[in-house]
């Protein structure tokens, strides 16, 4: 989205107009335009902060990049919606993101324990919390909320949950949850049915907020056109003003937040919080207003703007998303994976697909690059070397490579390309994309020219949307283009559902299966000695990298952050896994 700049109406210069009056009152911040461009996963839009004089109450707008589609933290995790989530409601455990490594800290608990066996894991709970509708926080909230969640387990269609029902199967496929137990007030044990000992983390997330039991619907979702998201987070709910999209889907294009001046933390500095989506907003009348003082930036203009503005703090850090593309491994052997993964061109999908080095960083690891036991430095990932690609036919004695040469020879019409161009090409894949897509179809098309360039044959597969998104969910795909993001710091909620071939691989997308892998991520689920959970990762990682080459990993976006300078307490030192307004202030 761009804007034009109008020229202005003359005004009477003797009357001091509002944005006259800010302008004695605050430098500027801003000129021209702004761009944002939708990055892998879906993304965040900027902050907008009315700094007004004359009106009291302290005011975060936040543009959005999109609507907010649902208000349950159990239902499909839409960024702008779990966004409005994490502001309201709240988990026992949480992450330190002052910290680069990002530590587990208490939240709602104020203590955890594991039992010799790391079968039972008891939390204290914290004392004086209430819910925003007045329901005392206890250990009976706790079991209530964590009951609902097995519940839905059992009752809802699995292509609802699936996005985060993974995080509690264990991999036989059975609940990691046995039971929550009350011992009394302030005092829950869950009973776990085998050792998982990133459990812990698991309650950090979203899916694992504790709702209100008076207020929160036991066997249904919250319907988006209330206001029963009701937590005990620093900020309530105020109002979802919601319209109805496409006949059948409520939307909410306005949800207003307020400060929950009871908040146990400390009540927050903003006094309300307004999501609203950059689309309803006029743009360059908000810089020329001077409103805009918090902005995720997705392209090179925008940055650059920034960057000539004065008072702003600029950061730049890479996501937690990791961007590939998924081989089907029961399609293609370990052979063509390798070949494939030196003969993709990486250079166009950085350069011309993400603008380069600036919005985009070379993924190094299937693990996000501070995601806890991730190395990004130890391993030879795959590079663009098209001799190699070919070396590696040829040496597996590739039916059709007699008389083929590797060489670097990627002129039309070399010999490689005409035999992908035959009637008899080394292999046949299907490249599917969603036909509404023009990345997508682009990017589709780039990776059928490079299969050229080792005598293989790509036929683009343009369909439907959603015949796409549910062809992907079957593995159906010779090629999934996608990625992966992750809500917890620990590599199990990365590995397991995508590498597992067993009862936990919900997203196990491309069909891979290996016994040693397999073997090294049930064990790092239930050892409790960091020093040899490490060391299975990194067995994990190297095998995955080095030998077995199951997607062809690409980047990951590096997250451009510009925020004015009088902005404080709003932390990015550890990984971007929350963002929580609750620590801002102006």
């Amino acid at each position: 989205m761009s804007t034009e700049h109008k020229t202005p109406k003359k005004r009477d210069s003797s009357k001091k107009t509002l944005k006259t009056k800010l302008k004695e009152i605050r430098k500027p911040l801003f000129a021209g335009s702004i761009i944002i461009v939708a990055a892998v996963t879906g993304i965040i839009g900027g902050f907008f902060f009315i700094n007004q004089p004359q009106i009291v109450e302290k005011v975060l707008i936040c543009g959005t990049q999109d609507n907010v589609f649902n208000l349950d933290p159990l239902y499909d995790p839409h960024l702008p919606s779990i966004r409005l989530i994490d502001q309201v409601a709240e988990g026992l455990f949480d992450y330190d993101q002052s910290k680069a490594e990002t530590p587990l800290i208490y939240n709602l608990a104020t203590e955890g324990e594991w039992s010799p066996d790391y079968l039972n894991f008891t939390c204290s709970l914290r004392r004086g919390v209430q819910f925003h509708d007045g329901t005392p926080f206890n250990a009976e909230a706790v079991k209530w909320s964590f009951d609902r969640i097995n519940r839905f387990m059992e009752i809802m269609p699995y292509d609802i949950i699936r996005y985060w029902v993974y995080m509690y199967t264990n991999s036989d496929g059975h609940p990691i949850i046995n039971r929550t137990e009350v011992l009394d007030t302030y005092t829950v044990r869950f009973v776990l049915n085998k050792p998982y000992i990133p459990f812990p983390d698991l309650l950090t997330a979203r899916s694992s907020y504790i709702l209100s039991p008076t207020s929160t619907p036991s066997d249904e979702f919250i319907p988006l056109n209330t206001n029963n998201l009701i937590g005990t987070g620093p900020y309530k709910l105020y109002s979802c003003i919601s319209n109805v999209h496409d006949t059948q889907y409520y939307y909410c294009f306005n949800s207003t937040l307020k400060a929950n001046r009871n908040y146990w933390n400390g009540e927050p500095y903003f006094d309300k919080i307004i999501f609203i989506p950059l689309r309803y907003l006029n743009l360059t009348k908000a810089l020329e207003s001077e409103q805009l003082s918090f902005s995720f930036i997705f392209d090179p203009e925008t940055l650059q703007m920034f960057k000539d503005t004065p008072g702003m703090t600029l950061l730049n850090k890479t996501d937690l998303t990791v961007a590939f593309i998924g081989m089907n491994n029961d399609v293609m052997n370990v052979t063509m994976r390798k070949a494939i993964s030196y003969a993709f061109n990486y250079t166009y999908y950085f350069d011309v697909l993400n603008y380069g080095e600036q919005f985009v960083e070379r993924a190094r690891s299937p693990l996000s690059k501070e995601m806890r036991y991730s190395n990004w430095e130890a391993f030879s990932i795959p590079y663009y070397n098209i001799t190699l690609a070919r070396q590696t036919l040829i040496n597996a004695n590739w039916n059709g490579t007699t008389g083929l040469t590797a060489n670097d020879d990627t002129s039309p019409g070399n010999p490689w390309e005409l035999k992908a161009l035959s009637n008899f090409p080394l292999a046949t894949y299907n490249i599917t994309y969603p036909n509404d897509s023009w990345r997508m179809g682009n990017y589709s098309l780039e990776i059928a020219r490079n299969l050229r360039q080792i005598g293989v044959k790509g036929i683009l597969d343009a369909v439907p949307r959603l015949e796409w998104y549910y062809k992907g969910l079957a593995g159906e795909l010779d090629f999934d283009l996608t990625g992966y993001y992750p809500t917890l710091n620990d590599p199990v909620d990365m590995l397991n559902p995508q590498y597992s071939n067993k009862g936990d691989g919900s997203f196990n997308i491309i069909n891979f299966n290996d016994t040693l892998v397999q073997q090294w991520l049930d064990a790092a689920i239930e050892e409790p000695n960091t020093i040899a959970r490490k060391q299975y990762y990194y067995n994990i990682q190297e095998r995955l990298i080095e030998e077995l080459y199951p997607c062809v990993w690409l980047g990951s976006p590096i997250t451009n952050t510009a925020w004015d300078s009088r902005i404080k307490g709003m932390s990015f030192e550890g990984i971007f896994i929350k963002i929580l307004y609750k620590h801002g202030y102006y």
